[in-house]
């Protein structure tokens, strides 16, 4: 049984919020009478039972017509909190608190509210990635029945977010612009929407995201890194631990099949575990991390080989994936993204052997079988950039991401960066290094009790 306990102050209105079968559970508990003890209510509780409504909430009215039992709550309630939940109502409700039994049953208890926490400070510190080889075979449509790999690392560009407790009791959400709405559900941004969700928060609180680059269509699987800074730090918020396993699937879990993009999981997998990994989709859905083991000095010598610009283009991701998702299901691309996923475990092996040189032809054979996969992933300007790196003397590179725009990573001797700069000085270079961590709390700060 998990101890994890998930404490938050809500009022009636926002449980439907949470969960609409919530609220049809706080309002089978039972009454609470301040000279009773709290009461233990199993599958079989007097469906009469209801929950007191303080006099300031009486515009929320309790209705008991339509009341699901414990098991059908549970199994519908989607926040992924393991263990015991606890709900207050305050000032004068009571604590509703949640669990499943071993055999997978569930049970639920009534009683007095208690004090809550002290609400912290949170920052969290999610990275950006690189992706070599490999990008795209992380589609559910291929790698479920194929099975997917590619290679990529974290690099040194993150995304923080802060969440703080808001006095007025609202939310106030900044990113490019500002949104203070009254709950959850009127946020706009979908991802910050999508992660109160997912961690039970619809009020009270401040988020700012902070990207040090552009955080949409920039092929550095900002989106992604986003939501799991997001997940990171609301859990956090709230004193629950996630691992970055789940961390990774919690956000794939919200941005495949809620938000119903068509994307794959490496990029939360990236954001989350952080480092140099070889990442495997298995078929039948699970995901295997496996760091890059090579000899001393050449992930070095790999890193001082690449260079990174930004196109200053952004563009959809979701626009892009949809035609690679359409050429999928029709086959067209199954023979080509089966020899991309073949390119990351040469390219884990060329590491391994320590032949850090032999990555821009990888990277080379990749782009060519990318950019034939469906229309949009480049055009001629894209193409001109890149045959000017050739000529350059770059080895290899690719677009990242999936096309279009965004950024553009080139391998090449370091003798040729220089030149490849003056060629290509319409586009601006952004330096980078690799990121050993994954997402992480940097500052956990409780308010005073006093």
């Amino acid at each position: 049984m998990g101890t994890h306990v998930h404490r938050i102050d809500l009022c009636a209105r926002d449980f439907e919020f949470v969960k609409e079968p919530l609220v049809h559970a706080v309002q089978l508990l039972e009454r609470h009478q301040p000279e009773r003890d709290p009461a233990l209510v199993g599958d079989d509780a007097d469906p009469d039972l209801g929950l007191v409504q303080p006099p300031d909430r009486a515009r929320h009215p309790v209705n008991q017509s339509d009341v699901g039992c414990p098991s059908e709550i549970l199994s519908g309630w989607g926040t992924g909190v393991d263990g015991a939940v606890t709900v207050e109502e305050h000032p004068a409700g009571c604590r509703v608190r949640l669990w499943r039994n071993p055999d997978g049953s569930a049970n639920y208890s009534a009683g007095p509210t208690s004090p809550a926490c002290p609400a912290p400070v949170i920052i969290s510190k999610t990275p950006l990635r690189i992706s070599f080889v490999g990008g795209g075979t992380d589609l559910p449509d291929f790698a479920e029945q194929h099975g997917g790999a590619v290679v990529s690392t974290a690099i040194d560009k993150w995304v923080h977010v802060i969440a703080a407790p808001r006095f007025e009791g609202d939310l106030r959400i900044s990113y490019s612009r500002t949104e203070i709405v009254e709950t959850a559900r009127d946020v706009e941004h979908e991802l910050v929407r999508e992660a109160l969700r997912v961690t039970g928060l619809p009020r009270g609180l401040e988020v700012v995201t902070l990207a040090d680059v552009p955080s949409r269509g920039t092929g550095l699987g900002s989106s992604s890194a986003v939501l799991v800074g997001l997940l990171a730090a609301l859990y956090a918020y709230q004193g629950i631990f996630r691992s970055p396993a789940q961390l990774a699937e919690e956000a794939a879990r919200t941005e495949i099949e809620v938000l119903g993009k068509p994307i794959g999981r490496q990029d939360q997998y990236a954001a989350a575990v952080g480092g140099f990994n070889l990442i495997e989709f298995v078929r039948g859905g699970g995901v295997r991390t496996e760091p890059i083991v090579a000899p001393p000095g050449t992930l070095a010598a790999l890193h001082r080989s690449l260079l990174l610009f930004y196109t200053g283009r952004q563009r959809s991701a979701a626009d892009v994936l949809s035609g690679q998702r359409d050429a999928i299901i029709d086959g067209t691309a199954t023979a080509a993204l089966q020899q991309m996923r073949d390119l990351a475990y040469e390219m884990r092996d060329a590491l391994g052997a320590g032949h850090a040189d032999a990555i821009g032809d990888l990277l080379h054979r990749n782009w060519e079988l990318k950019r034939s996969l469906a229309a949009g992933i480049t055009d001629s300007t894209v193409d001109r950039w890149y045959q000017t790196a050739l000529a350059t003397g770059a080895t290899g590179g690719k677009l990242l991401g999936a096309g279009a725009g965004g950024f553009l990573l080139l391998c090449a001797p370091t003798d040729r960066h220089a030149a490849l700069r003056a060629a290509l000085a319409d586009l601006r270079e952004v330096p980078f290094h690799f990121a050993a961590r994954g997402t992480q709390i940097t500052l956990f700060e409780p308010t005073s009790q006093l």
